[in-house]
């Protein structure tokens, strides 16, 4: 069976077609796949985006919580309902 990593999160999205058509393109010419190429692409705009001490506390959390059940958890941030809107 093939277990997922426990840090590790699903982020589904849905995006314009010809824009999944050049991030195709783009990992080919790069040589990745698809993943690979757009978690490059958000590490480096991300890169400058500082993470606070309880968002590290809340990802361990959330990290322990899924090796403990082997299921996927999402992160809970205090302030995940001001990012909402």
């Amino acid at each position: 069976m093939n277990q997922h990593s426990p840090d590790k999160e699903p982020l589904s999205l849905q995006i314009p077609r010809t824009l999944k058509v050049r991030l195709y393109r783009m990992a080919l010419k790069k040589r990745m796949n698809l993943s690979e190429l757009v978690i490059k692409i958000l590490l480096a705009e991300t890169a400058d985006i500082p993470i606070s001490s309880g968002d590290y506390e809340a990802i361990a959390s959330a990290t322990k919580k899924a090796e403990k059940t082997g299921k996927r958890l999402a992160t809970i941030l205090n302030d995940s309902k001001r990012l909402e809107s």
